[in-house]
């Protein structure tokens, strides 16, 4: 079981990391690189809320009154908390932060909110009716679905209706990943099997990377309805393979500098995510020239830059969590028993 938690916690701080970078090209550079695009969106968001779907199951022994208490102090309160404090340092209008779809980079949490109380109250109105097992998975992952469709088709509102943006409702798209994570999860002996075999695995690999090759040169357009479903494959084929990875190899998690490093980002990531956004600076003109020029010199400068600012927010983070009350307002830490 602690490798298992190593390796995961490992596969949350490669997430973080590539959140860090991802930043540091669009908030500090001004502009997304070819890189950042096809590697960093590609993977950071959905392989964050897979990971986050690990864990959801074993709240639904929970009430939801219960869950959601909890969750609002550990994930809502920082992050708007946060947000009010950052828009305060840097002059910006806090209701009209709030209103916008990425609230200054702090939706996600909020959203994480949002898809854990969706999940269990499917969960808890499936068990009311006597649906569980195979049949509850197959229900939640149809479910999952409809909602990124319905977050697809929300989109096309977002500039006319303020309460689309407000809940961030286009993000609502990466519900199946989370979904996904979470019946996987729970039947990782069966993926683990499954992933052993040669031919699957290759099938996987072979695919994520064709169907990305793909992407690039043609766009989705083309593929109209079943672009959704197109892009969260191609995604979610991404992830097994991460997955794959990091269970197979102990030194991505636990036998190498690296890999104890990603671990420990892992175990911090919401602290890092809360404050990592206070230490981005201001590189535009920088960035102007190498997006014309050197997109990927920008890259590597970002993926440097990053480092550095990892590692003052986990220096922040411990001084956050000296004091009970700063560690269970801003970073949603529960106090210790």
């Amino acid at each position: 079981m602690k490798e298992r938690i190593e390796y995961i916690d490992a596969m949350r701080g490669l997430a973080m990391m590539m959140v860090v970078i991802s930043h540091c090209c669009f908030w500090s550079f001004g502009n997304h690189p070819i890189l950042n695009i096809y590697i960093n969106h590609a993977i950071q968001i959905p392989l964050f809320f897979f990971i986050s779907g690990f864990f959801v199951p074993k709240l639904t022994k929970k009430s939801l009154y219960q869950v959601s208490t909890d969750k609002l102090i550990h994930l809502v309160i920082p992050a708007l908390l946060a947000l009010f404090i950052f828009c305060w340092i840097f002059h910006q209008n806090y209701v009209s932060t709030i209103y916008e779809k990425l609230k200054g980079g702090y939706w996600f949490t909020l959203v994480l909110f949002v898809f854990i109380i969706i999940y269990l109250s499917i969960d808890k109105t499936l068990r009311f009716v006597g649906i569980s097992g195979l049949k509850a998975n197959f229900v939640h992952i149809i479910l999952g679905l409809v909602v990124s469709y319905s977050a697809l088709f929300f989109s096309k509102y977002a500039k006319t209706c303020s309460l689309i943006n407000l809940f961030s409702v286009t993000e609502y798209f990466n519900y199946t990943y989370f979904v996904v994570g979470a019946v996987l999860f729970e039947h990782r002996d069966t993926v683990f099997k499954l992933q052993r075999n040669a031919i699957l695995s290759g099938l996987c690999i072979l695919f994520y990377f064709l169907a990305q090759i793909a992407t690039a040169l043609y766009g989705t357009e083309s593929l109209q309805l079943g672009a959704g479903i197109f892009l969260l494959c191609m995604h979610t084929s991404s992830l097994l393979i991460i997955w794959q990875l990091f269970h197979r190899y102990p030194t991505l998690s636990t036998d190498s500098h690296i890999g104890r490093f990603l671990s420990l980002i892992g175990r911090r990531s919401l602290d890092i995510y809360f404050i990592h956004y206070f230490f981005l600076p201001d590189l535009h003109l920088w960035g102007n020239y190498l997006l014309i020029n050197a997109q990927f010199i920008e890259y590597l400068l970002a993926i440097m830059l990053a480092i550095p600012i990892t590692f003052i927010s986990l220096g922040m983070g411990y001084i956050l969590r000296l004091s009970p009350v700063t560690a269970r307002l801003l970073l949603g830490v529960k106090p210790s028993k």
